[in-house]
């Protein structure tokens, strides 16, 4: 079988879609019933509040892409997964997409919904503010907007941090059988603090006078070697998902 052909990755796609729909559908009415209680909790706080949806959308799609084999409970969800006639790399991007590209969609649309009910409610109760949500998160996006090089360059390290947390959650993803939503955050707010405090430690012996960077060039630092963690961490979860087997260890995919 050739590792990828436009054809049957489009029907491998159309199945995952089919067989995951009511998956999707109750992630959807979970970030619209959420939204909406948070909307209401917040409407009467008079506060601009659009960050914290933003943060809470960010989770959501960094912390979602490790449930992407969340699917394969038992024996036969494998066997009909891994017999599907689709190559590891069709099967793999698929599923890249689904928990990436219809994952947003649904988050996006489940806060467009619970801000029309919210706005609703509002005139129906006769509250004193009529306001859709989105306003105020598009308000912030564009008051943090670029307007320089070096923003720009802030902006991109910070796109090439999300990609190369969306790996590591993939990477968890793929590894972990069970859990993997609560396991790779777990290893990540360990590591991290590890890091942290090996990082605070190191800092107090170091002369830091020798080492000035340009802002720029530590930007660049960021990013090409967030790059090629994110690229490796992508590596990794392939050939675990290339490794995938009926049998396997009862918390981990290896």
């Amino acid at each position: 079988m050739s590792n990828f052909k436009w054809n049957r990755f489009v029907d491998t796609f159309r199945w995952d879609l089919a067989s995951q729909k009511r998956f999707f559908l109750r992630k959807l009415l979970g970030m619209f019933f959420a939204f909406l209680l948070l909307m209401y909790i917040f409407h009467f706080s008079g506060e601009h509040v659009g960050p914290f949806y933003q943060v809470v959308m960010y989770m959501y799609v960094i912390i979602g892409i490790s449930e992407l084999f969340k699917n394969l409970n038992t024996k036969q969800d494998y066997v009909t997964y891994l017999m599907l006639p689709a190559s590891h790399l069709e099967k793999y991007v698929v599923r890249w997409l689904s928990f990436t590209v219809i994952w947003i969609i649904v988050g996006i649309l489940g806060f467009l919904a619970a801000d029309v009910v919210s706005l609703l409610l509002s005139y129906a109760f006769s509250w004193n503010d009529h306001v859709m949500n989105i306003s105020s998160v598009w308000d912030n996006i564009s008051a943090s907007a670029p307007t320089n090089g070096e923003a720009w360059m802030g902006w991109i390290s910070f796109a090439v941090f999300t990609v190369w947390l969306h790996s590591v959650f993939m990477l968890g993803g793929t590894f972990f059988r069970r859990n993997a939503s609560l396991l790779t955050t777990s290893v990540v707010f360990v590591v991290g603090v590890l890091l942290i405090i090996l990082i605070f430690k190191s800092a107090q012996h170091i002369d830091w006078d020798v080492y000035e960077l340009n802002e720029t060039v530590a930007y660049w630092y960021l990013i090409v070697g967030g790059s090629v963690f994110t690229l490796l961490n992508y590596y990794l979860s392939y050939k675990i998902f290339k490794r995938y087997q009926i049998i396997t260890s009862k918390w981990v995919n290896v």
